[in-house]
């Protein structure tokens, strides 16, 4: 987002961005601002996804409970919280062009591990290799 987010297929979301909010493509000086706000929200956005993959990578192949819970929380989080401001401002697009696909991807593998998972917090069988 914060460096190839002008490029397909994110560059999408600035076109039905400025679509549904001005009701044509952004003019030079409305896409600078975008730009701009590219740079925070792709960072913030670039973090998250890597804590997610630690999690994932680590203490859920571990076949730690909390991991699981952690990951479904902050998936669960996103998607309230971003979903229904889009909703709240008419951005229905949102919702249904980006966030139920976001959360189909994610929720559906953390679903299929889920009977992995031991009461003890650790999984049933081998977990591959122990990371470092």
């Amino acid at each position: 987002m914060a460096s190839l987010g002008s490029l397909p297929p994110a560059s999408l979301w600035e076109l039905w961005i400025g679509e549904f909010l001005l009701g044509r493509p952004l003019d030079q000086g409305e896409e600078r601002l975008y730009d701009f706000i590219r740079g925070p929200l792709g960072g913030t956005m670039a973090g998250y996804y890597v804590l997610q993959t630690a999690i994932v990578a680590v203490p859920l192949r571990r076949g730690e409970r909390w991991a699981w819970w952690a990951v479904l929380g902050g998936v669960g989080v996103w998607f309230l919280v971003d979903s229904a401001v889009s909703l709240a401002h008419g951005a229905v697009f949102n919702v249904l062009r980006v966030n139920l696909f976001a959360l189909v991807v994610t929720v559906v593998p953390l679903l299929l591990l889920r009977p992995g998972l031991q009461e003890g917090g650790k999984a049933g069988g081998p977990a591959g290799p122990a990371p470092p």
